[in-house]
């Protein structure tokens, strides 16, 4: 070990007795300063209320064997040093600078205390043990400020040392001598200490700021964690949850007597904003949100809320609606946000958006409130979009129908009302049934209700997985007993979504009634996302089952991306079999599908089909399968296995006894 390291690590346990391995910069943090200037002052504060009382009882004790001259001038510097103390510092604000006026005090007072040897030094021998008793108490006192400050240490020190030093050594005995070395020991000692005392202080003060820093902190990110879990990280807009609570509260506060002012709600939804992610983008939709979100902020009234919920949808709180604005001028304003194009990322684009406007009544919740402006968002895309409508009576009593529908649903699923029907699927030139589309069908004892007619009312209740999967159990079941009764094969296709197929796929029991099934894919859910949808399809090929593409041909770009999507078949779509035998277009898109379908060895069905003009030109053009209310509508699984028993042949003048009508 070198000669410095050794002194070093001698001396480190000096170092931090005194406090010398403190960085500089913590020692003199700003904070840490004032922390010890505020000590300081509440010590000397205390001093100096302790000490005028302290001078008066010393100097009573001195009146009858000292100098009254002495006395008097003694007591006269303590009150003066007070009230310097109190000018100087103690009456100014503590971010004031008063470490001058402290320092000249505590001089003054080192001062006044030390007269007391000087100037009323007593005759008597014990009494002036007493005296010197006094002032070796009085600067060991002083070591509490040297604790906080070595300025008003040294200074205090100064004055009482001095000034008692002399005052000892003028008595000129060995009495006074050795009174005024053991006031410089005593003095020495209490500087360091003060010293240590001081360092211990400074540490101290250095942990508080520390842990008051820390803890500031601590809160302002708390701060800023519960900001940001109440706002949107796209746009800086409130959130779902955040504009939860701010609705809570606006409904919490709004007057329920006052029926010309309440709540008031606009639900926005973006006209066509999938459309711009699956062609320009998400970057470029996610701009689109922020610029939005942006236009408005700028037409919204400062005590209006912009939110958005999910995706495209925002929504603008307006707690005063009736008061400030009505319906109509919030709707107005809020469309002339989307009058000008949004230039994006080099793309211009003409925004359209729906609102729904609704307004609270008393007792309103939350749910209805949003619920209410919903319908009407819904009723302004139904008009055409980029329109406002507001909830009135009429859609109220709509929605509440609806509820009731919802409600209904409910109970029929559980009690078994929701079953499969199934529409022949022939063969053009014969009619020989060979095979069947499960279509949904809701039975009730007043009838018979397509899927058309309440699918909103599955989406809405969360249930279109547990319905889906019923409908593929059904139908492969059913497909079995066709197998099983007939000895021959017939195939089923059957509707499912793309997300409850991918659900379906990661459980052994589900995926066993795909065997033999075909499953119907629409081609705006199987196209958007390529590769997705081509690795599903492939999932359903490996596991037995077949993948047709519904409605083909009304898609963005179907032909040029048919060859990579592994299907099995294409329907037709209804609207090209509808032209048939007066429109040469769409005879020529389905000839030339037929022919594509025949070189793929894709299978093809013409769906749709109602006329007997339109089933010869689908012969003569070569389709093979069909189906449609020129042979049959959906009928129920017997009413299917009595015409295969019967071995009906389908065709113009057989559908009135098969089919119970236009249900499909």
């Amino acid at each position: 070990m070198s000669e410095t390291s050794w002194l070093t690590a001698a001396l480190e346990p000096a170092r931090s007795l005194f406090g010398l391995d403190v960085p500089a910069h913590e020692r003199e943090h700003p904070d840490v300063q004032l922390f010890l200037r505020l000590g300081i002052r509440k010590t000397i504060l205390f001093s100096v209320c302790a000490g005028v009382p302290t001078a008066i009882v010393l100097a009573f004790l001195l009146w009858q064997i000292s100098s009254h001259v002495g006395v008097l001038v003694f007591l006269a510097a303590v009150i003066f040093n007070a009230i310097q103390h109190w000018f100087s510092h103690l009456r100014l604000p503590a971010e004031a600078d008063w470490t001058k006026g402290i320092v000249s005090s505590q001089i003054t007072g080192g001062a006044a205390w030390g007269l007391v040897p000087l100037v009323a030094m007593p005759e008597d021998p014990q009494w002036r043990g007493f005296v010197l008793a006094f002032v070796m108490g009085v600067i060991a006192a002083n070591t509490a400020f040297g604790a906080k400050s070595k300025s008003t240490f040294y200074g205090f020190a100064a004055g009482i040392g001095l000034f008692a030093f002399i005052g000892f050594l003028r008595l000129g005995t060995t009495f006074g001598y050795l009174s005024a070395a053991l006031l410089v020991y005593a003095s020495l000692f209490g500087s360091m200490l003060a010293a240590i005392n001081r360092a211990g202080d400074t540490a101290g003060s250095i942990y508080a700021v520390r842990s008051r820093e820390l803890a500031e902190g601590l809160e302002i990110e708390r701060r800023r964690l519960a900001e940001q879990v109440l706002l949107d990280p796209l746009t800086g807009l409130a959130n779902r949850l955040g504009f939860g609570e701010r609705l809570a509260a606006a409904l919490e506060n709004h007057d329920s007597e006052d029926n010309t002012n309440g709540v008031g709600l606009a639900y926005l939804d973006i006209d066509g904003f999938k459309q711009v992610n699956d062609t320009l983008g998400h970057s470029v939709g996610d701009a689109l949100l922020v610029e939005t979100a942006r236009r408005l902020e700028e037409v919204a009234a400062p005590n209006e809320t912009v939110a958005r919920l999910a995706g495209d949808e925002l929504v603008v709180l307006i707690p005063e609606m009736g008061r400030r604005s009505t319906a109509d001028e919030v709707g107005a304003r809020l469309l002339r946000a989307f009058e000008g194009p949004f230039v994006l990322d080099g793309h211009q684009l003409w925004v359209r958006v729906s609102i729904g406007i609704s307004k609270a009544r008393p007792g309103t919740s939350a749910d209805d409130l949003l619920r209410w402006a919903d319908t009407a968002l819904y009723r302004a895309k139904a008009d055409g979009g980029m329109r406002y409508r507001v909830f009135d009576a009429a859609m109220l009593l709509s929605l509440t129908r609806r509820q009731d529908l919802r409600d209904s649903f409910k109970d029929a699923f559980e009690r078994g009302e929701i079953v499969p029907w199934f529409q022949p699927i022939v063969d053009l030139s014969t009619g020989a049934i060979v095979g069947a589309e499960a279509l949904m069908r809701w039975v009730t004892e007043g009838g018979v209700r397509s899927a058309h007619s309440f699918l909103s009312e599955v989406a809405s209740l969360g249930m279109g997985a547990e319905v889906d999967e019923a409908m593929l159990l059904t139908s492969s079941n059913f497909k079995r007993e066709l197998g099983a009764r007939f000895d021959r094969d017939f195939f089923v296709t059957v509707n499912v979504s793309p997300l409850h197929l991918e659900m379906f796929l990661e459980r052994p029991l589900a995926i066993s009634h795909l065997a033999g099934i075909a499953i119907e894919l629409t081609e705006e859910s199987a196209l958007p996302d390529i590769e997705s949808q081509s690795e599903l399809m492939t999932k359903i090929r490996n596991n037995g089952g077949s993948v047709i593409l519904d409605d083909f041909g009304v898609g963005f770009s179907s032909f040029e991306r048919l060859s990579i999507i592994p299907a099995d078949g294409i329907k037709i779509d209804r609207r090209f079999v509808s032209g048939l035998g007066e429109s040469q277009v769409d005879a020529a898109i389905v000839a030339s599908l037929s022919d594509i379908c025949q070189r793929m060895n894709f299978s093809l069905i013409a769906e749709g089909i109602e006329t007997a003009s339109q089933a010869l030109a689908l012969q003569e053009i070569g389709i093979v399968h069909g189906q449609g209310w020129l042979y049959s509508s959906a009928v129920p699984a017997d009413r299917f296995i009595e015409m295969l028993d019967e071995d009906i042949r389908l065709g113009p003048e057989s559908n009135h006894e098969a089919g119970l009508g236009r249900l499909s």
